[in-house]
């Protein structure tokens, strides 16, 4: 088998079946073009790999403060990545970067997982000082055809309750019952969801295996009814595809069901990727794709973006159209041009706490073996901006520097509480206060806020 190589969305022929056993042997390499080798792949349920390691908790991959060259870090708040499913993902969105990767046993057409990782998280949480909430999952669907068989998120979500830490789960579906417990298991957690148009035909095109725009609504009222915060990325965001008029209208939708949040993320895309994602987009017969690659063609550090001058007319737009229906919004990723990397743009059209929504403080603990709890007066913005505009009140230089933490950082930083910091201005609420979070005074934005040029002259 060493003459075949891995190509993109293909799997080659089984070399042995056995149905007794539930496996089957077959060429794979996790590098697309990479070299093959035979691997077992379980039958059971749908067709998967079991994975053998496990990857540590930890934060964003960028810091603030990066080389010119270098896009800096646009994240308000911290998050603790997990990965409860891994590989390919059978909500097989079109336009989905994870999938376009070169790792990972994406283009096998095969998802990964091993059913021992909330056992391997607990045991890292037990090692840790501080956590920031856990985000469930930014690489792929956390409500995967796989929970069914293994509840791996299920069963990270309960160890994350037993070390009494907050959650957001972000998904394409509708979460089974027992997420709507595990949401309300901590005041600070909360639900997303990702959603591109209220176009329901060029939705079911665009995200085959995800819900429709009606079951989306209906979840969205109940969780409302529950008390549960909800915020939504559309993201990303498909000029030419999709209308601003087909986004105001889902907006408008989202805010009637009782949602609170929506975070606007245009499509970028690397140069290497452009090409498969403006095929693909094709292949699946998505009307207006040439319109969309006309505007796809605006380079800002090394990845293409839409035009700029779009993105800020469609946002100022919507940011008009959000306070008007009284939500906040926020941005993902959206970079202006700076003669260098680029800079974040977000500062001027976020209303909200956070990027993704609601006020989320950094927990901590005082001793190994003690619970987690939240930092009082931790910044109701994250620490992205705390060191201008905020509190300072971990008094952590890490923190404050908007490092990407790892693993070592969890374990190794060490933080004071004061309960009398929750009385400083601008601290996120304490948790019995927690539904009171989430908005700018008068949803005014955050360069508003801080006295920042307006967006016209920054650009």
């Amino acid at each position: 088998m060493s003459d075949l190589t891995q190509e993109r969305f293909k799997r080659h022929k089984p070399v042995s079946v056995d149905k007794d056993s539930g496996k089957m042997q077959v060429p794979l390499s996790p590098l697309v073009g990479g070299k093959t080798k035979v691997m077992e792949v379980e039958l059971s349920g749908v067709k998967h790999l079991i994975r053998k390691s496990v990857p540590a908790p930890r934060g964003w991959y960028k810091d603030k403060h990066v080389k010119p060259t270098v896009r800096p870090r646009p994240c308000y708040a911290e998050a603790m990545l997990t990965l409860p499913y891994s590989g390919y993902c059978f909500v097989n969105c079109a336009f989905c970067y994870v999938n376009f990767g070169m790792r990972g046993y994406k283009s096998t057409l095969l998802p990964t997982v091993n059913a021992s990782y909330p056992d391997q998280i607990d045991k890292q949480l037990s090692k840790m000082t501080i956590a920031p909430i856990a985000y469930i999952s930014s690489f792929t669907e956390p409500f995967h055809q796989l929970e069914e068989q293994y509840h791996v998120t299920q069963r990270l979500a309960e160890v994350l309750a037993k070390h009494k830490l907050p959650l957001f789960f972000l998904s394409r579906r509708i979460p089974p019952d027992w997420a709507e417990e595990a949401l309300l298991n901590n005041s600070y957690s909360y639900m997303q969801w990702s959603i591109n148009t209220s176009n329901q035909d060029d939705l079911r095109r665009l995200c085959p295996g995800g819900f429709s725009l009606a079951e989306l609504l209906l979840a969205v009222e109940r969780y409302s009814k529950l008390g549960i915060y909800t915020s939504f990325q559309i993201n990303p965001v498909l000029p030419g595809i999709t209308t601003l008029d087909e986004i105001i209208v889902l907006v408008r939708a989202l805010a009637e069901a009782g949602g609170k949040h929506v975070i606007f993320k245009f499509c970028e895309i690397g140069p290497a990727e452009r090409k498969l994602l403006l095929e693909r987009l094709r292949a699946w017969k998505l009307d207006g794709v040439g319109e969309f690659e006309a505007i796809l063609n605006e380079i800002i550090g090394h990845e293409y973006y839409v035009q700029q001058s779009l993105r800020v007319s469609w946002l100022k737009t919507l940011l008009s159209l959000t306070r008007s229906l009284g939500i906040t919004m926020s941005l993902c990723y959206e970079y202006y041009r700076d003669g260098k990397a680029g800079g974040n743009l977000a500062p001027w059209f976020t209303t909200s706490d956070q990027c993704h929504g609601p006020a989320v403080p950094i927990f901590y603990r005082p001793e190994i073996g003690e619970d987690f709890q939240p930092l009082p007066g931790c910044y109701r913005k994250g620490c992205l901006y705390c060191e201008e505009h905020g509190t300072r009140a971990c008094d952590n230089e890490t923190l404050l520097q908007a490092k990407a933490l790892e693993y070592k950082h969890y374990r190794d930083i060490k933080l004071v509480g004061q309960g009398e910091r929750w009385s400083l201005p601008d601290s996120c609420p304490p948790e019995h206060l927690a539904a009171s979070r989430g908005k700018n005074p008068g949803l005014a934005t955050d360069a508003e806020l801080w006295g920042l040029f307006p967006v016209e002259k920054v650009l």
